[in-house]
């Protein structure tokens, strides 16, 4: 069998983004072979996400591991003869500043771990570590945020890290003390950051999972009223990334690594008006019906009412203006060019509303509530 073409290590799964990030790469880069660390309790349902790629012609195969583990959860020799064969290791493993039923906890996407900010920075930790150990490695791709940049406002740079912003959330902080990680090691370990805005659904037919951040936004700004007054809210709008836009970007980070180690801004320029995806769900879904316990969850999540959902989406947004320089220098390199929202924001809405049927469906037949129960 011939040596495969580069070899990739992605953490984060089952998160929406790994997700992408694997597709991505089993669908444009033929004969690679992707490792795909996943945690012993979700190995069966990576098993299922992999088969239904390994047709496409490149190798996956699972890892039981733990990205926030001593040796990534894995036995020392394996450990060491996976270091030995890695060209690209992606760290997409990331906490999400928001809780998943308003207790409190941060379980939906790995589990009551612990501490957010201990996570997020001991998976940076164990990626680097494992960088150092990998004699043929081109680049470690961490997976940041734009909320780095905490409460400034101003021009945020790809060169900026601290500029007397104030960190609002542990999340906010977790990401910062990793970045700083990263740059303690740029004489030792080849990385690029990359920053991002909220990440929502795929830009060409609006899915996203169940796992990774404000998945569920859509469906929570669904249900404020049509004439609710975002302009004069918490923020104005968010610097949304489709996943699939992302992912393209990380394989090309891969198949052209920078030469020195950097951040990239993957972002909007202009961040996406509320109002904007407000018009897109009313175009769709002007009718749907969202699930009494739905709007529950939807509440201790978020808020009840426009301006409570606004405060809670700054948390995982900046008002910072973010420079995207070197980002576009790397999209424009790799003929890569980012969705425009007026294109994307429809199938991001059409897969919320039917999201949203297919969850009250199931209740209805779990007899939980009828399916008309308002």
């Amino acid at each position: 069998m011939p040596a495969p073409s580069t070899t990739w290590l992605v953490t984060g799964f089952p998160s929406w983004i790994a997700r992408a990030i694997v597709r991505e790469i089993v669908e444009e880069e033929e004969g690679a072979l992707v490792h795909l660390l996943a945690p012993e309790d979700r190995a069966k349902e990576a098993a299922e996400f992999c088969r239904g790629l390994r047709a496409l012609g490149s190798t996956v195969r699972v890892l039981p591991g733990d990205a926030v583990r001593m040796d990534l959860g894995l036995g020392g020799r394996s450990y060491t003869a996976l270091a030995a064969s890695v060209d690209l290791l992606v760290n997409a493993y990331d906490v999400s500043a928001l809780p998943d039923d308003g207790s409190g906890g941060y379980g939906g996407l790995y589990g009551r771990l612990g501490d957010p900010v201990e996570l997020t920075v001991r998976a940076a930790q164990e990626a680097l570590e494992f960088a150092l150990a990998a004699p043929r490695l081109r680049q470690l791709v961490q997976l940041g945020s734009l909320t780095v940049a905490g409460d400034f406002r101003g021009v945020w740079t790809e060169e900026d890290l601290t500029a007397g912003q104030r960190h609002r959330t542990g999340a906010e902080r977790a990401r910062h003390r990793a970045e700083r990680l990263l740059w303690r090691e740029r004489s030792r370990v080849p990385f690029t950051i990359v920053r991002t805005g909220p990440v929502v659904g795929d830009s060409r037919t609006g899915e996203i999972g169940w796992y990774h951040g404000p998945h569920d936004l859509l469906e929570a700004i669904l249900l404020q009223p049509p004439a609710a007054p975002w302009g004069r809210r918490a923020l104005d709008g968010l610097h949304l990334v489709p996943c699939d836009h992302l992912a393209r970007v990380v394989r090309a980070l891969g198949k052209a690594p920078p030469e020195r180690s950097g951040v990239l801004h993957v972002a909007p320029a202009v961040p996406v008006p509320i109002e904007q995806l407000g018009q897109a769900l009313r175009s769709v879904g002007a009718k749907a019906h969202v699930p009494r316990s739905l709007r529950g969850r939807l509440r201790k999540r978020y808020g009840a009412g426009a301006s409570a959902v606004a405060r809670t989406l700054a948390r995982v947004d900046t008002p910072a203006a973010c420079s995207t320089r070197r980002a576009l220098d790397v999209e424009r390199s790799a003929g890569i060019t980012s969705p425009r929202p007026v294109d994307y924001l429809p199938h991001l809405a059409a897969h919320a509303v039917a999201r949203l049927a297919a969850e009250a469906q199931r209740l209805a037949e779990a007899g939980i509530e009828d399916s008309l129960d308002g």
